[in-house]
């Protein structure tokens, strides 16, 4: 089902994403004494640059997001191949 998988990549993916995010918005705040108020919070988690190595949790979230395009995308092209192939 569409929901428990995406139910566990919440848990896994897009919590730990979103905590992180915040917490390295407000350290690079306080650091350059920039105030990360609400606006550069959500700007941080929307464009992944809270931190550097964060950039690879957009892309997983990315790929969650697209995963039942792709995988109906696979299963046509494979029930294409097999029809082709039984055809001989």
């Amino acid at each position: 089902k569409w929901s428990d998988f995406y139910a566990k990549r919440l848990k896994a993916v897009l919590t730990p994403y979103l905590f992180f995010s915040v917490v390295y918005a407000l350290l690079m705040g306080w650091e350059s004494g920039v105030p990360a108020d609400g606006a550069r919070i959500v700007k941080a988690i929307v464009k992944g640059d809270s931190a550097a190595h964060m950039w690879f949790f957009l892309s997983l979230i990315q790929l969650y997001l697209l995963f039942p395009v792709i995988q109906r995308m696979y299963l046509a092209a494979e029930k294409r191949r097999r029809d082709c192939f039984w055809q001989r």
